[in-house]
This record gives structure tokens, C-alpha cells and sequence, in this order.
């Protein structure tokens, strides 16, 4: 037995006495360094030990604990008693609670394993300390009291928040009394207490919590000063401590000074701080009962501090300031002087009330920029204020109430891609822009794709458009290919980039929740922790009992944010709160750039150019000369009218709860009569503040018909003769001709949602509006409006030249400039401005859509695409990814990474890491959402708001075929992850390189035309920003986080979701996204001819697209790219295809053995994709010459006894051929009646999924069943 002391079941367990201190000291011996020293070394030297430091008596200790409990379940012993158990001899009697309820020897052995771990622990004080230091900074409620940010973050609407901290701490004990046997009756008593404490003291507490005082938005309480809970910690750091009348400024106390006692609040006052409220609802804003502050010795009685996030507004001592004549002189300050105020500047004392007000919120919305002076920023900050003033004076509300308008969109220069262009193209030749050419390979490249520009519409503009144009299109596309500049200066951001990289990540993650959503909401349905339930992509409308589906989810959250956030059930409610993550990004970047009223803006210059015309008396018409039109002075009145109209009811985009309206324009159209009724009746039903109705008859009969033949996706296509960007000096310009959907924001649409005139599909309805306004943000910033017409190019810095810049650069060159007739010219000039309206049309997804997109013709164009893929993809010839992901760096440097990331015992937390990454850059999504290569193979990549009919049953089917069928989606996903993986590794490195001047030529060209430059100061801050975020946040060999685990040394993990510096961060994962699209061939908008995405185009290219893809980022790029890995690539993916032929021919008993080698490597090539559209135009040759002439036959003299069939011309040249020829070839067989083993296989190529390869040998059975 045990010489431990024996005590009784339930006692506290034995009790270790301390020895007693007269005072604290530290031991200086040497004797006791020592030992510290010992006692250090082996803890931090034991991460295991840390580990159970971290987590004995914190809360994330509890897991763990769970674990091991519920480990032992199936380890249970029938008639085990733990008393009486040999190992457990005197640790039995010792301690009662570790072992009482053990259900068997394995489990006793463990738990006496971990007693005795912990008294060899406890022994170190570093153990110790740690243990108290993670239950005090680690658990939930820990971290909401003590830290206020993570607190007001969590629980912004929580107007009892102490109480559910003091709920959470409750929850907590209790699970670590459940869970944690080492856990005493004296720990439950103090934290209990704590907790009923806060619990009790919850509604006094909130009364000093700043950002959520129930009276704080309320500016005509008379609560006096508003009271942070966290200025009380700072009572002890001043002399005075912290009250509402003795604030020290100096060394004389500010209430020597006068300070108005506060007074009623005026309306314009009240009105502007709800405005203020909605636009920053987490500012403080606090009127009267606090003074403002001294400066320069003079009273100052409104400010904003930003280091505080506080608006402090003295309203009488503004109206003082106003009388004492201030606002009316200069200040000289000691880098400039404010300019004052003619005395007639302002109305009144309460105009010039508004006046400041505006200019302290201007404070908060406009930082100062680099290089600017205070005294310049002030009268920056005075003109956007004033002019506020002004547009109030017409009625017209733009703070917060409407869109940020002309003023702000003048003076945004935002911080965004296009910030550093500026110095890019004042630094670019116009001869550079232009395809590498300096070497053999290059210049044989760029012969090709001048020779076939035809087929890219960059190529066209880099070969035979205009100096601008060229500037043009190389911000618009993303290329693949090397500019001749790219030797020295980076790629433009490109909007194709751009409209995917800001959003995409974060519709993503919002349209994900949904999903598990539906999950949660299905185990609380069944009263079960684990459920499996049908919710996967593709099956998500399918009906279950106790089951919420997806489609449920997105469907009853739509209802919900038309409720404003209310739900029943209160993960609904929770997940359309949610949403705003998405919404409200996009939302700021509206309100930021002006998006909704740059229209507006020219409209209203025009206007007031009519206006100046007609203040002369005399002048009767005004005649245009841009648009030859002719005006009298009722239409320019007119004009006036609706333009001011339009500015007023352009609303501010700051709704909350926005939820995107998209119309079924199908089901408008043939059910006119209800859908007419149902409107007119919603308008009928709208009234205004004053009881009024807001819709007269009048109103709705001109309103309604607008919808019958509205066409959803009109583009602003310029009349012949009308300069390009003018179309706003016309009486009837595209603006004029879009339907006034403003005009109906305050209907209830919900009546109009469940009679289905109105999609009220979420992830329908984000998709949509993700592919509409993210390309319309993304023109804005690079080109100043979202039509890419350049209005406001020269006026702000880092703008990209539009077509009115187009325009203007070849009407200046002229016929002499490109020695053309002036009839050739103006041909030349019409197709160029063509091509480019046509590309702008392309980057927003509205290219090749027709008027009518819900019409049969493009319904039947997309049924047959889908059926394309459902009779003939396979789902294996994607293997070959395989062969470009082992040849990213070269085959000797891609392969160790590779072995090391994915053999070694972290494989799947490397994954998981690598799935984020490639999540942040808009690629591994195919899962989530289609995006990707499905929506690109199927011909879906254009602007559609929803599928109906039997359209939707097919999109249903190619969804399921792409996720479960050939598995296109899921192996899209798993093969771009390793790609991310090694493409950062190898950008990571390069930079590393060119920040030590140890780079190569074509290192410095590669990283140049992924977008990186390192010539210029500017450039090579940006590298700097990427190596200093990753050595602080990243995984790898030097960084301060040290490799991900000992065995991944040769990796980098960039861990961009921690970078705290946004330009570093967008430039590096717009980087590795283009890369990893140029690794694994995903086709970009200029891969392929404007023909390829019309209506009947999109039959024909179908699958043509990605052999295009293939040739300008494998074949093209790898001539271009000087790393001398070119043909070892083309070896990997050439390899590649021979192993997929390998694996058909042996499905298809096809006589593989028997080929020559030629033949196999040849084949292997067209599996592989080396040889790019190349291969698809041999076998159309191939196919329509019955095999005379092509490859085979005339080069390698392989020669087929047999010509080609019509059904295999036809397919050659269209997918969709095929399946005719073989419907038509059954139909022959019916009609002679005969009918064999080639009239069976004819029928099995029209079953769905006949083709995969995996179910090969049931159609095989199939197909013998039908003889």
C-alpha cells in the first residue's frame, strides 16, 4: 500500500501547506538563478507541458476533457469497480473524485497517467502562473469583461450585455465542474458569486457604457455628460480624475471658461445627427453638457476626435463663433492659410450651425492625405462642408440621405488598386505596350497572336489599336502573355481582377453560412446533436421531414431582411443580420466613390449649361453641337426638372437590411394582367408622412407600362454620329430610358416576392447583384465611372484612360496618323470605339446577352450547352492538372514542396490552410458557388438573375453532374488548393530575392507581370509591405512564427487574412490568383473572340474556350517566361495524358498496346492541352477532310483505312453537332427497322452521365441490354 494519506469519499482531497512569508523577496543566489532558470527551461521547453498549462483551468481545456471522457464509451467494463483496481492502490483512497466513476482499467490508467503528469507539473511555478494567467485572459467571459472592443463587437444589441457575461461565466463553471474533476465546491462559490454579481449590477453598469447608453442618440435628453466605463480605470491617472467640469488643459482648467449652459436643440440640428447616427453608429456624438477645447488659445466649440471616435458639438458657442464674426477671416496657420468667408456666405447663425456640423462629420469621413497641409486640408474640408450647405438649400439632402455626390466624387482619390497607377503610366512608353519579343520563342508568340488577333480581344488592341486604346484594354484584362514593359514596370490592377478580389471572398463566405445554417436549424428540428441530412449543392429544394433545406434557408431569410432582420426563428433572424458582412461592404464602397449619382452629376453640368444659355432673354434654342441636337427653353426646363428630381430621390445606399430586387420578367410578361394589379394596388397603398398618397393614378399608369417591355440588361450603346460618354446632353439618353425603379422603394414588395413576380431566392439574389455591381465598382475606381466613358480622366489622379480618351486620341492622329483615306478611317475609328464599348459590355458580363434573356432562343442555346455535358464529359481528362501543378517551379523544386506538404503528419491542417488562402484570391469556390470552370464550360458566365421552367431542371441537373457526376467541382478545388500552396511559396521567395538584389531577369519580368513591380519607390514599398506581413504573420523559415511544423521547411504560408497593411494584401492575392488561373487553366475574359460569348458563339466554342485558355497560358506563357522550365512542363503534361489514354483505352478495350510511340506521345499531347486550339483546329481538319489531311496523316504518316461519319464533322465543330447527328442516326435506324449493337451505343450517349468513367461498366450492361 501507499504511504499516501487515506481521506474520506467527497473530502476536499489532500491539503498542501504553504509555507508563510513576512515579506516577499526575491531570491538572488545564485543557487536560486539557478533553479529559475531550470524551472523556465523546462517549461518552455516542453510544449506539451505549455499545452496543459494553457488549458487545466481554462475553458479551452474543456473540449479536450470532454474528449477524453467520451473516448472511453466503447472501453466501458461490465462489473469493473474502480476501488478495487491493483494499479489504483492508494490513489484510490487519495483522490475519490479522479477515479469514482472510471468504467474501466484503460480508462483508470489514463486518468492515473494524467494525476501523476500534473504532480510532477505543479512543482514548476512557470506551470502554475501560466494556468491562473488562461483562465483569467482566455475564457469567453474573461475576454468580454476585461477587453471593451471584443465586447461592443459581439454584442452591440445587447442591452443587458453584463448580465449575459455574467450568464456565459455561469456556463462555463458549470462545464468545468462537469468536465474538469480537479475542480473544487470553492471554485463554484466565487465564480457563482461573481456572476450573480454582474448579473445584479448589469443594468447600473450600462448606464457608463458609452456606445450603447439607451439615451445617447437622443440629442434633446438632458442627461448631461455621457460616461465611458472604461475612463473610471483612469480615475488614478490625474490629479483631478475624471469628471464632467474639471478637464486640465495645460495648467488653467477649462472651467474658467465661459461655456453656454445647453440649449434646445433646433431642428436642422436633430435632423443632421440622425443623419450622422445612420452613417456612423458607433461614433459618439455628444451636444451641449460638455464644453468643446482651447486651441491657440482660442474657444473651439466643435470638434470631432478620432482618436476617441467623438463628435463634440457646443451649439450656442457655434452661434457665438457666428456673431463674434470668425468664420468671416483668415487664420494663418504655420503651413498655409484657411481662407474665410464672404459675410454673405450663410443665410443665418443656424445655416452656419449646419455649416460646422458638416465640417466636423467631413473631419470623420475625409482623412488627410499624404503630403497635405493642415491649412490645406482645412480648406478641403470648409468647400465639401459648404457645398453640403448649398445642395440643402435646394432641398436636395446628400449626407447620409443620398449618395455622396459630385463633390465627393471630385475629391475621391480612393486608396484603392488604381492608387499607384498614376506613377505607372507617367513611367510606361507607348511602344512598350506591346507582347515580349526579344527572344526567338517571344517574337514567334507574338507573330502568332498578331496573325490571330482576331481570336483575343486584347490581342486586338495591343496589335491595332490606338496609343490610348492599348492603355485601354491593359487595364481592362488580365494577360497571361509578358508586355514588353513588363521588363521593368508591373501590369495595371486590372478590372477583371479587381471586380472578383474585393467581394468575391466574402459573397463566398455569407452564401457558405447559409448552408450550415440549414444544418443547425435541422438538428434542433430533430432534437439531435448529429444529424445527416440532403444538403448538398444541387439537391438543396428537395423536400425532408424535420428537415430545413438550404433553399429554405435563403428563401426565408430574404423575408426575413424585408422585416428588417425579424424572424421567428431566431438563426434566420441571426443569419440575415449576417448578411450585411456582404451588403455592407459593398455598400461603403458605394457610398465612397458616388457610385449611383456620377450619372447625376454630368446630367446636372449639362443642365447647367442650358440654364446659363437661357438666362439670356434673347435666346429662344440652344443648339448642341456634340449631339446636333436642337433644345427650346421648355425642354431645357424640363431637363432641369428631372435631373433635379433624380438627384433628390437618389437615395443614399445605406439601408440596413438592402435587399436587391430582381424581377421575373418572364413571369411579369405572362401573367400581365395580375402582375399590373398587384402593383397598382402596392402603389396605390403607399402614403407619406402626411397621410397623403405617394402615388396618384397618374403616377401608376405611367409608371406600370414600363415593366412590359423593359429590357433588363440595355447597355448604353452611343447612336452613330454622338461621341462616346455624350449620351446625358440627349433628350432621350440611356439614362432617361432606364426604368425608374427609384420611384418604388416604398412599396411592400413582399405581396409581389410571394406571388413570384420577384426573386426571393438569397443566393440567387446575391449571385446576381455580386456579378452586377462588383464589375460596376471595380470600372469606377479604375476609370472614374462605371461605364468606362472616362468623364472624370485628368480630373483625379490614377485614373486609367475611356473610350472618350479613345475617341479623343484618334480623332487627333487623324486619317494622316494611320495613313488612311478618310472613309478607311472612319471605319477604323467606328470599329475601334465598337470594340471597345463591346469589351466594357464583356468585363460587366452583359456581353452577347440578348434583349430578352428569359426568350426561347437563349433558353434552348443554354438547355443544349448543359446537354453537351451531360452526355460527353468524362470527369478524368482533368487529371492532367496534375502535370501543371508538379511543374509551377520547375520539376526539381516543385516536387520536394509537394512530397513534404502533403506526405507529412500535418497534411491536413496544410490543406485547410491552403483552402483559405485560395478562398481569399476567388479560386477553390467551386464547391460553394459556380463561378469557376462550370459556369465557364457550360456557357453561364454572363449577367443572369434566375432560371425558370424546364431551363432550371437542367441547370439543377449540370449542377449535380459537375458535383457528384464527373466531379469536375470537387477536383477543381482539391487540385487549386496545392497550387496556391506552392504558387505563394514561389512568389514569397522571388520578392525575398528582389528585396536582396539577387534576383534574376525573368524572376523580376514574372513578378512585373503578375502585377509586382520593384523599379520605382513606390514599387518597392509594396514589397517591403509584402515581406513585412509575412514575416509577422506568415509560416516559414525566418518569419517570427517559424516554419508550420518541423517537416514543412520549404513552404510559405502567407497567412494574408492577418495582413494589416490592404495594399500589400490585394496586390499579393491578385497575384496568386492570376497565377494559379495560368496554372490551373481557368479561361479569362481575353482568352477567347467576343463571338464565343453570343448567343449562337457560345454553341460553337463551347469546349473551345479552354483550349484557347490552354494555348495562351501554357503553350504562349511558357515561350514567354524565361525560366528554362518550359519544355520539362510540357514533358509533365504531356506524361499527364499519356496515363489518361493509358487508363481509357483500357476502359474502352481500345488497342493502346498496339499504337507506335509516335502516336502515344501525340495523343498524350492533346490529352495533356499542350497543343491548345491547335489540336482542336487539326481535328476539324481531320474530321472534315475524312482523315487525309491533319497531323497525323501528313506529318507522321499515319493514315485511317476509314473517313469520318457526319455526326463526327459535326461534332467537330459544335458539341451540340453530336448529339444531332446521333438523335438523327436513331431516328434513321427506327425508320428502316433495323436496329443493332451501333443503334444501342447511339442510345446511350444521350443518357446522362453515360460518359463517366467510374460507371463505365454499368452503361456497358446497359448498352448490351438494349441488343
Amino acid at each position: 500500500m501507499s504511504n499516501l494519506k487515506r481521506i474520506k469519499f467527497g473530502e476536499a482531497g489532500p491539503q498542501v501547506e504553504l509555507p508563510k512569508f513576512k515579506s516577499f523577496q526575491i531570491d538572488t543566489t545564485q543557487e536560486g538563478l539557478s533553479k529559475r532558470l531550470n524551472n523556465a527551461r523546462e517549461f518552455f521547453g516542453n510544449p506539451s507541458m505549455m499545452f496543459r498549462a494553457a488549458t487545466d483551468d481554462s475553458f479551452l481545456g474543456v473540449p479536450f476533457k470532454m474528449y477524453n471522457h467520451f473516448q472511453h464509451n466503447e472501453n466501458e467494463e461490465e462489473g469493473y469497480i474502480p476501488a478495487v483496481d491493483p494499479q489504483l492502490d492508494g490513489y484510490y483512497d487519495a483522490f475519490p473524485d479522479l477515479f469514482f466513476d472510471s468504467r474501466s482499467a484503460i480508462e483508470s490508467t489514463e486518468r492515473l497517467s494524467s494525476l501523476l503528469v500534473k504532480l510532477d507539473d505543479i512543482k514548476n511555478p512557470f506551470y502554475n502562473a501560466t494556468r491562473v494567467a488562461s483562465e483569467i485572459f482566455t475564457d469567453p467571459s474573461s475576454i468580454l469583461l476585461l477587453s471593451k472592443p471584443i465586447r461592443l463587437a459581439l454584442m452591440a444589441k445587447n442591452q443587458n450585455r453584463f448580465s449575459t457575461i455574467a450568464k456565459i461565466m455561469a456556463a462555463e463553471e458549470t462545464s468545468k465542474q462537469i468536465f474538469d474533476r480537479d475542480r473544487t465546491a470553492t471554485d463554484a462559490l466565487v465564480i457563482g458569486t461573481l456572476a450573480v454579481g454582474l448579473h445584479k449590477l448589469s443594468p447600473t453598469l450600462m448606464k457608463y457604457d458609452k456606445r450603447y447608453n439607451k439615451y445617447r442618440y437622443d440629442p434633446s435628453n438632458d442627461r448631461g455628460v455621457i460616461i465611458d466605463i472604461d475612463d473610471l480605470a483612469d480615475v488614478t491617472k490625474t490629479e483631478a480624475g475624471t469628471t464632467s467640469t474639471r478637464l486640465l488643459i495645460g495648467s488653467k482648467p477649462l472651467e474658467t471658461y465661459k461655456v453656454t449652459p445647453k440649449p434646445g436643440v433646433p431642428k436642422n440640428v436633430k435632423d443632421l445627427l440622425k443623419i450622422f447616427q445612420n452613417q456612423y453608429p458607433t461614433m459618439r456624438i455628444i451636444v451641449g453638457g460638455k464644453p468643446g477645447k482651447l486651441s491657440g488659445g482660442k474657444y473651439v466649440p466643435a470638434y470631432y476626435n478620432k482618436f476617441k471616435d467623438e463628435m463634440v458639438l457646443d451649439i450656442e458657442g457655434i452661434k457665438q463663433m457666428y456673431r463674434d464674426g470668425r468664420p468671416f477671416k483668415n487664420v494663418k496657420m504655420a503651413d498655409g492659410t484657411v481662407i474665410g468667408f464672404k459675410k454673405s456666405a450663410f443665410k443665418n447663425e443656424d445655416e452656419f450651425v449646419d455649416f460646422v456640423m458638416r465640417h466636423e462629420f467631413a473631419h470623420k469621413t475625409y482623412r488627410r492625405r499624404k503630403g497635405e497641409g493642415k491649412a490645406a486640408y482645412e480648406n478641403r474640408i470648409n468647400k465639401i462642408a459648404y457645398e453640403g450647405v448649398v445642395d440643402n438649400r435646394k432641398d436636395i439632402q446628400r449626407i447620409g440621405s443620398t449618395i455622396l455626390d459630385d463633390y465627393k466624387v471630385k475629391d475621391q482619390e480612393a486608396y484603392n488598386y488604381g492608387m499607384f497607377e498614376k506613377e505607372l503610366f507617367d513611367n510606361m512608353r507607348w511602344q512598350d505596350i506591346s507582347y515580349k519579343s526579344d527572344t526567338i520563342r517571344s517574337a514567334i508568340v507574338t507573330g502568332l497572336t498578331k496573325a490571330t488577333q482576331v481570336l483575343s480581344p486584347l490581342d486586338y488592341f495591343i496589335h491595332s489599336g490606338s496609343r490610348t486604346g492599348k492603355l485601354f484594354a491593359i487595364n481592362l484584362f488580365n494577360s497571361p502573355l509578358m508586355y514588353s514593359f513588363n521588363k521593368g514596370l508591373p501590369s495595371p490592377d486590372t478590372v477583371e481582377s479587381m471586380r472578383n478580389l474585393q467581394f468575391g471572398p466574402t459573397m463566398f463566405d455569407v452564401l457558405e453560412e447559409g448552408y450550415a445554417v440549414a444544418k443547425r436549424i435541422t438538428r434542433k428540428m430533430q432534437g439531435k446533436d448529429r444529424v445527416f441530412i440532403m444538403n448538398w449543392k444541387g439537391f438543396s429544394s428537395l423536400k425532408f421531414k424535420n428537415v430545413m433545406t438550404p433553399d429554405d434557408v435563403f428563401r426565408q431569410v430574404t423575408y426575413a431582411r424585408m422585416n428588417k432582420n425579424k424572424h421567428e426563428l431566431p438563426d434566420i433572424a441571426e443569419y440575415s443580420a449576417y448578411l450585411d458582412k456582404f451588403f455592407g461592404g459593398i455598400r461603403n464602397k458605394i457610398n465612397e466613390l458616388g457610385l449611383f449619382q456620377i450619372s447625376n452629376i454630368k446630367r446636372e453640368e449639362f443642365a447647367n449649361i442650358l440654364e446659363s444659355h437661357f438666362a439670356n432673354p434673347r435666346n429662344t434654342i440652344y443648339k448642341n453641337k456634340i449631339t446636333k441636337e436642337t433644345w427650346t427653353r421648355a425642354e431645357a426646363a424640363e431637363y432641369r426638372k428631372n435631373v433635379d428630381i433624380d438627384i433628390k430621390l437618389t437615395k443614399a445606399y445605406n439601408d440596413p437590411h438592402y435587399v436587391p430586387i430582381n424581377w421575373q420578367y418572364d413571369k411579369i410578361s405572362t401573367r400581365w394582367e395580375e402582375f399590373s394589379s398587384l402593383l397598382a394596388k402596392q402603389m396605390s397603398l403607399v402614403i407619406d408622412t402626411k397621410g397623403n398618397r405617394v402615388f396618384s393614378d397618374a403616377d401608376i399608369k405611367t409608371i406600370i407600362p414600363n415593366f412590359m417591355n423593359y429590357a433588363e440588361n440595355a447597355a448604353p450603346i452611343t447612336p452613330k454620329g454622338v461621341p462616346p460618354g455624350m449620351l446625358y446632353q440627349m433628350k432621350r439618353g440611356f439614362f432617361s430610358k432606364h426604368l425608374k425603379t427609384r420611384f418604388l422603394k416604398q412599396i411592400d414588395y413582399v405581396p409581389l416576392m410571394r406571388a413570384g413576380f420577384i426573386d426571393d431566392n438569397m443566393q440567387a439574389i446575391i449571385a446576381h447583384y455580386f456579378r452586377s455591381i462588383a464589375p460596376d465598382i471595380a470600372m469606377t475606381e479604375k476609370f472614374g465611372d462605371p461605364f468606362g466613358f472616362g468623364w472624370f480622366y485628368g480630373q483625379k489622379k490614377g485614373l486609367a484612360p475611356g473610350i472618350i480618351q479613345i475617341s479623343e486620341d484618334l480623332l487627333k492622329q487623324g486619317p494622316e496618323g494611320f495613313g488612311l483615306s478618310r472613309a478607311e478611317f472612319l471605319k477604323r475609328y467606328e470599329m475601334e470605339i465598337t470594340k471597345a464599348e463591346n469589351v466594357i459590355s464583356l468585363v460587366k458580363n452583359k456581353y452577347g446577352l440578348p434583349a430578352d434573356p428569359q426568350g426561347y432562343m437563349y433558353k434552348t442555346s443554354t438547355i443544349m450547352k448543359i446537354s453537351s455535358n451531360l452526355f460527353h464529359l468524362t470527369g478524368i481528362t482533368q487529371i492532367a492538372d496534375i502535370g501543371r501543378v508538379i511543374a509551377v517551379d520547375g520539376l526539381m523544386n516543385t516536387i520536394p514542396k509537394l512530397l513534404q506538404g502533403f506526405t507529412g503528419s500535418m497534411g491536413k491542417a496544410l490543406f485547410e490552410k491552403g483552402l483559405k488562402e485560395a478562398n481569399l484570391g476567388f479560386q477553390a469556390i467551386d464547391l460553394g458557388i459556380n463561378f469557376g470552370r462550370q459556369d465557364i464550360i457550360s456557357g453561364n458566365d454572363q449577367l443572369r438573375s434566375s432560371f425558370t421552367g424546364v431551363e432550371k431542371i437542367f441547370q439543377k441537373l449540370n449542377q449535380i453532374a459537375f458535383q457528384y457526376g464527373n466531379l469536375q467541382n470537387p477536383w477543381t478545388v482539391g487540385i487549386k488548393v496545392p497550387a496556391t500552396l506552392l504558387i505563394n511559396t514561389k512568389l514569397i521567395d522571388i520578392i525575398e530575392r528582389i528585396s536582396k538584389g539577387k534576383a534574376q531577369k525573368w524572376e523580376i519580368a514574372y513578378l512585373n507581370n503578375l502585377g509586382i513591380g520593384s523599379k520605382t519607390a513606390t514599387h518597392k514599398k509594396i514589397i517591403k509591405d509584402i515581406l513585412d506581413n509575412y514575416y509577422k504573420h506568415g509560416h516559414g523559415v525566418g518569419t517570427k512564427n517559424g516554419a508550420f511544423a518541423k517537416e514543412y521547411d520549404l513552404l510559405k504560408l502567407p497567412n494574408t487574412d492577418l495582413w494589416d497593411n490592404s495594399t500589400a494584401t490585394m496586390k499579393f492575392r491578385a497575384a496568386s490568383s492570376k497565377e494559379v488561373d495560368n496554372t490551373i487553366v481557368t479561361p479569362g475574359l481575353s482568352d477567347a473572340p467576343l463571338l464565343a460569348n453570343t448567343v449562337f458563339g457560345s454553341l460553337l466554342f463551347q469546349y473551345k474556350k479552354f483550349g484557347l485558355a490552354y494555348t495562351r497560358r501554357v503553350l504562349y506563357r511558357g515561350m514567354m517566361v524565361d525560366d528554362g522550365n518550359f519544355l520539362l512542363n510540357i514533358g509533365a503534361l504531356v506524361a499527364m495524358g499519356m496515363m489518361i489514354d493509358a487508363f481509357r483505352s483500357q476502359q474502352t478495350n481500345a488497342p493502346y498496346s498496339s499504337m507506335t510511340l509516335r502516336e502515344k506521345v501525340l495523343s498524350g499531347a492533346e490529352r495533356g492541352g499542350v497543343g491548345g486550339y491547335f489540336t482542336d483546329i487539326d481535328r476539324l481538319v481531320m474530321a472534315l477532310s475524312n482523315n487525309n489531311v491533319g497531323i497525323r496523316p501528313t506529318l507522321l504518316g499515319i493514315n485511317k483505312p476509314y473517313g469520318t461519319s457526319l455526326k463526327r464533322k459535326m461534332g467537330s465543330v459544335a458539341p451540340i453537332g453530336s448529339t444531332i447527328g446521333n438523335i438523327y442516326e436513331i431516328m434513321y435506324d427506327w425508320g428502316r427497322g433495323k436496329h443493332n449493337h451501333h443503334t444501342a451505343r447511339r442510345i446511350r450517349r444521350l443518357i446522362p452521365f453515360n460518359n463517366l468513367w467510374y460507371a463505365d461498366f454499368l452503361f456497358d450492361k446497359l448498352e448490351k441490354g438494349l441488343y
